[in-house]
């Protein structure tokens, strides 16, 4: 699976673009509003066995069946929003209609009206500046292409080993690596003078809380926890399910291997509990001991 997943990700996208009525305002049913328009059941399943029909699932345990199944939904689920909003962006806020009779668009013909109406209505107008409202919102923009971190990655490995092979130990080599495909991801490289990570200006604040991160961390202050790491203290916002920075689409149980063990662990809150009082007990102690210093 692993060798075909560009093929499998791909696969996903021709049916949602050949597939499924552009007319569909949401993927799922909202509960809240049962009469917005929705991807139908009937039509996710057809896909779903129209994959099954170009790929094999190689393996035998049903639980994972259903995950892959469950990934391949979310996937084209945002495939299905992406495929919407430049249909938009190309033709219809530039007062355009597509050539119906190209390939490509041909199916599009007997829902396009409908989705015009609504992407001009007042309601599709209000959605479209909210959407672009939390996209401003948006701190950090990440510089990857199509392929994402799938094809960026074998790029940076290998920048990193062409200047070990001058000679050259470049400071990434010591960090973690979610945290340096993170910051490659948005544009960062190497200065091979000084070995380090060069930080654009939007980013410099991060490079700087990350520094200080890893000197709490050697010094013993500070002792990271699965996604409460370094690169989380840096950047300021929690880590979101179901994706891991520095991986993209990828869960936290593969994301993080080595606490693989305790990812469902009631004992991860225990420890990291102890770990908060443990940094209160130091922080009050330290305190004492500047207030005594300063009376003598």
């Amino acid at each position: 699976m692993a060798s075909n997943s560009k093929k499998f990700v791909a696969h996903c996208g021709y049916l949602v673009r050949d597939r499924l009525p552009i007319s569909a305002r949401e993927w799922r049913q909202w509960k809240d509003n049962p009469n917005i328009s929705f991807v139908s059941d009937r039509d996710k399943k057809l896909i779903w066995l129209d994959i099954l029909q170009h790929f094999t699932l190689d393996t035998q345990d049903e639980a994972l069946k259903e995950k892959v199944k469950f990934w391949a939904m979310q996937k084209m689920a945002k495939q299905f929003q992406a495929w919407k909003k430049t249909l938009y962006k190309t033709f219809d806020a530039q007062g355009r209609t597509p050539d119906f009779t190209n390939k490509a668009y041909v199916k599009l013909r007997s829902f396009w009206d409908e989705f015009v109406e609504f992407k001009n209505s007042e309601e599709g107008q209000v959605r479209t500046i909210k959407n672009q409202e939390n996209a401003k919102q948006k701190q950090y923009h990440h510089h990857l292409g199509s392929g994402g971190y799938r094809t960026a990655i074998p790029k940076w490995q290998k920048l990193e080993q062409e200047i070990l092979g001058r000679g050259i130990e470049p400071e990434s080599m010591h960090w973690p690596e979610r945290t340096k495909y993170w910051f490659f991801r948005h544009g960062e490289t190497i200065e091979l003078e000084t070995r380090k990570i060069v930080y654009g200006e939007k980013l410099e604040k991060v490079g700087h809380r990350m520094a200080y991160a890893r000197g709490l961390v050697e010094s013993g202050t500070w002792q990271p926890n699965r996604e409460k790491d370094k690169l989380t203290y840096a950047i300021e916002t929690t880590e979101h399910g179901g994706r891991t920075r520095g991986y993209g689409e990828v869960s936290w149980e593969h994301g993080f291997p080595k606490d693989r063990p305790t990812h469902r662990s009631r004992q991860r809150k225990k420890e990291e509990e102890v770990e908060r009082l443990r940094r209160l007990e130091a922080m009050v102690m330290e305190s004492c001991e500047a207030a005594r210093e300063a009376i003598s």
